[in-house]
């Protein structure tokens, strides 16, 4: 296996930016926020999310990282992760060769 992202060993979040709807246009209201979570015991990364929904029903809050990788030998991909309160639907997104999210 390939290991993209290990949260409990990465020195900080500095490749990470905000992908949020108020990031991406006037109306948007959502928010996101991506932190390290130190301890003498542990580390581990924190992604707190507000959703305020547009009247239509959109809205988006998350995080993004601009990383490239050749995955060609890998067929599979897990996630190991723990969600809390009422959202607990969650969306990743891989991008073909430095293709744009549309």
């Amino acid at each position: 296996p390939k290991i993209l992202y290990d949260f409990t060993t990465l020195p900080d979040l500095d490749k990470w930016r905000e992908s949020s709807d108020h990031t991406y246009r006037e109306p948007g209201m959502s928010k996101a926020s991506f932190v390290l979570q130190k301890t003498q015991l542990f580390q581990r990364a924190i992604l707190f999310s507000v959703l305020n929904l547009q009247p239509n029903g959109a809205g988006f809050a998350g995080y993004i990282a601009d990383d490239h990788w050749n995955l060609e030998e890998y067929s599979a991909l897990e996630l190991l992760t723990r969600a809390q309160g009422q959202n607990g639907i969650y969306k990743i997104i891989l991008r073909h060769k430095g293709m744009n999210i549309s």
